[in-house]
C-alpha cells in the first residue's frame, strides 16, 4: 500500500475512534446533600465495632483498634443528632454516646471513660 494511503487511512481510524469515544454519555454521580465527619476515639485496650443510630436505626460504620482514633464519613443521617454505638470485641460491653453533627467539621466522641 502507498506510504501517503497508508497515513491518511490511519489518520482517518484515528480520528472515527476519537469521535466514537467522546460522543459516549458519562454519567456523573455524587452524594445530596451535605456529609460530615465523626471522628471516634477508642481509649479502650480492646477493638471496638462502631455504628449509629437514627431513630434507633443503626448503620454500621467500622471498625476502631484498641487505643486508636479513626475518622468515618456519615452521608445523609437523616438526623443531625445521632448516637454513637461502641461495642466492644470479646467483651460485649456497649458504650453509647450522643453527638450533634455538624458540615464542615470534625466532631469527635470518645467511647470511654
Amino acid at each position: 500500500m502507498n506510504p501517503v494511503r497508508l497515513l491518511r487511512s490511519s489518520g482517518i481510524l484515528a480520528t472515527l475512534a476519537l469521535a466514537v469515544a467522546c460522543s459516549r454519555p458519562v454519567a456523573v454521580e455524587s452524594e445530596p446533600g451535605p456529609v460530615y465527619t465523626l471522628e471516634v476515639v477508642n481509649p479502650s485496650n480492646r477493638d471496638m465495632s462502631v455504628s449509629y443510630e437514627t431513630g434507633g436505626v443503626p448503620t454500621t460504620l467500622g471498625q476502631v483498634n484498641a487505643n486508636e482514633t479513626r475518622r468515618f464519613v456519615v452521608r445523609q443521617p437523616g438526623m443531625l443528632t445521632i448516637t454513637v454505638v461502641g461495642t466492644e470485641d470479646g467483651t460485649g460491653r456497649v458504650v453509647r454516646r450522643e453527638v450533634t453533627l455538624r458540615a464542615g467539621s470534625v466532631v469527635s466522641v470518645r467511647l470511654g471513660p
